[in-house]
């Protein structure tokens, strides 16, 4: 596998396929550490008694190379055993582990006599069941038959699924869904796209921080997921939400104290985690979802909303007032139980506005024991020492205290820029770790990557250890862009701290689809089903049918989508409905059905516009203006540059830099390269104002694109090989095997037929696991590259893949132009290349039909071209001349259009009679695209000159040209061009 091959993708066939799983040999594989290899071997020969054909390296030939070997083997198990004794994990551990993830192979942990009782396995190892020979102290019978049963279910469950993988590879469906995933003149607005969809498909999530203290509580954790983290507090506990406090004062002047008091209560009650309280963050939001007005008095119809949606037993209420025109102010509370909706209690308390803490912390108390909150939720009163981490959570200065209030609430109001200003004043006056943790969250949110490291960096000092330090790493790794990190941190954080609260699963869940582990996250999703409203909560549904969209089962992701519509709308939490119907039309679009995309995009806006979220507003006109890509250039054009209007207003950087790429593709597209480039320019500066992220990869692709099409091949390789990185750092498959793709061209353009082909194979994989047009065009791509090297069968079989791909789903988007065209340019070029002009002709007035269609320069220049050509072959001279000359007209830009209009038009001429001027033409090309190492052209300029020399009797110059192309095209392995140069040369 060459170096540029991602981790989980497989070579295909020469034919574009994936190779047929071979029959398994062995039936289990040991791993192991080497200091545990007797007991293992004992194992192994108790497995073979039971009929088990097992391999491990003491079966292995003298003198073979581990990694050879290992290769060799895994194509021959289905099912790997991992042993870990009492040293642990091996070195060799992690290495087999991710052969066999390669492989698919299932993997099933052991645990040996004498394994440490508080032993952490790694994540990989979290998500299977196990057997453990650790209680009963020794190898027994009864776990060495659940051990063979394990190998054998888990064998025939792998057997099936690569059998039915096998045979949905080789039937080859007319259809398939193909969402509108347009390329920038080719590509580009695809990388934009694909970003797009994945951001609206997980809806719009922000980190959590609430500032209640917590020690964990004990979970259930499911059989298949055996948790590390121990317990500290048994469940269940009582769980509560503070609503936002209603703000009395006049001209709202001192508004914040209704924010810092909510806060304060909030973080009283979860003090200790004897009590789960819902976070703040998501209250808020709620509080935006229903509509609910900020009263101290909450209806019992809203108690029973929020009981639904957040799962919690009591409510917290507040109103809070100045006193007169005195500094002195009120606070008055209601304490109520959500499950019945009635009033249980109440408080008030008046007191110094600037010791805003104490009247909060003395409000919550109550005017005795009896009425305290946290007795109500029975709970103990807080000790001296939570007293103190109590108060430390916020701010001391008065100001900073203000400030972070004021940039909470602007920030769940969904006023990120705002909060982000507010923010940094706080931490500036007072650099508390709970602030600057918010600030470094919501500068991420925005894209300033810098930014957002600057502050986690100042709140990794000082934030306090225990679970605020946690979050401040989580936080780090997510800025990092370490995606995998954050995913085991999040869920770390949830099981450690959070093992009773849906809201942080879910975090951990929207993690793990991050990272890109959607398999993983519904076995999460699973263990999740078991927690109070679990089942109706919104988000809940549409965790799941995020996780089916990114598996591609495009059914159960709209299954879910509509049940978490169904659950908003009918409790009316419009934003929860909106997030769903933005998941909804994401779905749509994947299967290609634009139409109820649109419609979808429509309502969410509606959503998102009732409750302030202008973000999902922006994001709903980018999706809309996505969806019109492929069927109104102008339409498309428009509603992008809304959204960069949108974005710029909120401050949104990553957000505006992505949508500006598609602009200039759609400008591209539209012949504007002048002012595309100046876009690309523009998105390109700003991406870069940030760390290396998704923005700084679509830059330097960007870039190599424009390389790439200007011909100038060195410089977009190293473009290109700069965004492959940064695309697997990411964790960006789609835009990974899209950079191949690229790079694959440029190795065919210099003649490198074998490293095209592996490029193109290794692109084809990946895109044919996630869908779309992208498999397409790599179809395309593949064949040109086998038909270059003389495999016309192949080559053929790979087109007309490529053209069934692109049939439109009943009811869906039209295929993306530019792939279709290159399909029918490259179905010509075969046909010419097998003596039957008259076909290649058909397809290349099909081919300019759907270039003119769409507007694309370049595209009706090389269909012209190889009209031209066609036509040529036929001896219609004038015809060819006249659609020659059409194409030389059309041909401005890409290097392409203009190297195969001047072939076309020398030959063109020539066939006219103009044999020098042509010769003189071609000569030209020839000796630029050899300096630019544009071999396919210079070849193909080369060929021409012989076969006119020939024609026109100049046997001599025309044969040691062509004695010299054939030559040349044989060491390159250009089988195509060797024959033809054979075929001039009456060989």
């Amino acid at each position: 596998m060459s170096e540029s091959t991602p981790q989980g993708v497989v070579p295909a066939q020469d034919d574009g396929r994936p190779k047929p799983a071979p029959e398994a040999v062995y039936d289990v594989f040991l791993s192991y550490n080497s200091k545990d290899r007797k007991v293992v071997q004992r194992i192994g020969r108790e497995l073979e008694k039971r009929g088990m054909r097992v391999w491990a390296d003491w079966k292995m030939p003298s003198g073979s190379v581990w990694l050879t070997e290992l290769e060799k083997i895994i194509r021959q198990v289905r099912v790997a055993a991992f042993f870990v004794g009492p040293s642990g994990m091996g070195e060799w551990h992690d290495t087999e582990r991710q052969a066999f993830h390669i492989r698919r192979a299932c993997i099933i942990p052991v645990l040996l006599p004498g394994a440490p009782a508080d032993f952490e396995p790694p994540l990989f190892l979290h998500r299977h069941s196990w057997i453990d020979f650790r209680t009963p102290g020794k190898i027994t019978k009864k776990e060495l038959d659940r051990l063979v049963e394990g190998i054998r279910a888990d064998a025939a469950a792998a057997e099936a699924e690569a059998a039915a993988g096998l045979e949905a590879v080789l039937e080859e469906p007319a259809t398939e869904p193909a969402g509108p995933r347009a390329r920038l003149s080719r590509r580009a607005v695809a990388l934009s796209a694909l970003t797009l969809l994945l951001a609206l498909a997980g809806g719009l999530t922000w980190l959590k921080l609430r500032p209640e203290e917590k020690t964990a509580a004990k979970g259930s954790a499911s059989p298949a997921r055996p948790s590390r983290w121990k317990a500290k507090v048994p469940l269940p506990r009582p769980s509560v939400a503070v609503l936002s406090f209603e703000s009395r004062a006049p001209g709202g002047d001192q508004g914040w104290l209704a924010t810092a008091l909510a806060e304060v209560v909030s973080a009283k009650l979860g003090m200790g985690g004897a009590a789960l309280v819902a976070d703040r963050f998501e209250v808020s939001r709620l509080e935006s979802d229903l509509l609910l007005p900020r009263k101290a008095e909450v209806s019992a119809q809203d108690l029973s909303r929020i009981h639904r949606l957040l799962g919690v037993d009591f409510v917290v209420g507040g109103a809070y007032a100045p006193v007169g025109g005195t500094p002195t102010a009120r606070l008055d509370l209601t304490f109520y139980d959500a499950r019945k909706g009635r009033r249980l209690a109440q408080a008030s308390e008046t007191g110094e506005a600037a010791a805003w803490f104490d009247l909060a912390d003395r409000a919550s108390e109550g005017s005795s024991e009896k009425g305290s909150f946290r007795h109500r939720l029975g709970v103990a009163p807080l000790i001296l020492e939570q007293k103190r981490s109590l108060r430390s959570l916020f701010p001391t200065d008065l100001q900073a205290a203000q400030l972070y209030a004021q940039g909470l609430d602007r920030y769940r109001r969904f006023d990120r820029l705002s909060a982000a200003d507010l923010f940094a004043r706080a931490a500036k006056l007072e650099p508390h770790p709970l602030v600057l943790a918010n600030l470094a969250d919501v500068e991420h949110s925005l894209g300033r990557s810098k930014e957002a490291a600057a502050a986690v960096e100042t709140a990794k000092r000082r934030a306090p250890p225990g679970e605020h330090r946690r979050r401040v790493e989580l936080i780090g790794r997510k800025v990092s862009l370490d995606r995998q990190g954050a995913a085991e941190m999040s869920e770390a954080l949830f099981r450690e701290y959070f093992p009773d609260d849906l809201g942080y699963g879910l975090q951990a869940v929207t993690a793990l689809l991050d990272a890109g582990s959607a398999e993983d996250a519904l076995l999460l999703i699973g263990e999740l089903r078991d927690f109070p409203s679990a089942e109706r909560h919104p988000a809940f549904d549409r965790a799941e049918a995020r996780a089916f969209l990114q598996l591609q089962r495009y059914g159960k992701a709209r299954a879910g989508a509509e049940r978490a519509l169904k659950e908003a709308h009918g409790i009316g939490a419009l934003h929860q409905e909106a997030l769903a119907r933005l998941l909804l039309a994401s779905t749509f679009s994947m299967m290609g059905q634009a139409p109820q995309a649109e419609e979808q995009l429509r309502a969410a806006r509606s959503g998102f516009e009732r409750t302030g979220d202008l973000l999902g507003v922006a994001k709903c006109v980018e999706l809309t203006g996505l969806l019109y890509v492929n069927l109104d250039l102008e339409t498309a054009a428009g509603l992008y540059r809304e959204t960069i209007e949108r974005y710029d207003s909120l401050g949104a950087r990553a957000d505006k830099a992505r949508v500006l790429f598609g602009l200039s593709g759609v400008l591209s597209r539209q012949g504007d390269d002048s002012a595309a480039e100046k876009l690309s320019v523009e998105a390109t500066a700003l991406a870069s104002q940030s760390s290396a992220s998704l923005s700084e990869g679509l830059a330097e692709f960007l870039e190599g694109y424009r390389l790439h099409v200007a011909g100038q091949l060195t410089a977009a390789q190293a473009r290109y090989e700069a965004a492959r990185v940064i695309f697997g750092k990411v964790n960006q498959r789609d835009h990974y095997a899209t950079t191949l793709t690229n790079l694959g061209e440029i190795e065919h353009l210099r003649g490198r037929l074998a490293n095209a082909e592996e490029l193109h194979h290794q692109a084809l994989k990946i895109h044919e696991a996630g869908g779309g047009e992208g498999a397409a065009y790599d179809n395309v791509c593949l064949g040109r590259t086998q038909a270059a090297a003389g495999n016309y069968f192949a080559a053929r079989q790979q087109y007309d893949r490529a053209l069934r791909r692109l049939q439109p789903a009943a009811g869906g988007s039209p295929p993306e132009p530019e792939t279709l065209v290159e399909a029918l340019l490259a179905m010509a070029e075969l046909e010419l290349l097998t003596g039957k002009p008259g076909k290649a002709e058909e397809r290349a007035r099909e081919a300019a039909e759907v270039a003119d269609g769409a507007g694309q320069n370049a595209l009706r220049s090389r269909a012209r071209a190889l009209l031209a050509r066609a036509l040529l072959d036929q001896r219609k001279i004038d015809a060819a001349r006249k659609v020659a000359k059409e194409a030389a007209d059309l041909a401005h830009g890409d290097f392409r259009s203009v190297r195969e209009s001047q072939i076309a038009g020398a030959r063109a001429r020539a066939a006219a009679g103009e044999v020098d001027a042509a010769l003189q033409a071609l000569e030209k090309v020839a000796a630029e695209t050899g300096k630019a190492g544009l071999v396919v052209y210079e070849m193909e300029s080369l060929l021409a000159a012989g076969e006119i020399e020939m024609a026109d009797g100049r046997l001599n110059p025309a044969r040691r040209r062509l004695e010299a192309l054939q030559t040349r095209a044989a060491g390159l392995g250009y089988g195509q061009m060797e024959k033809r140069a054979a075929a001039a040369l009456g060989l």
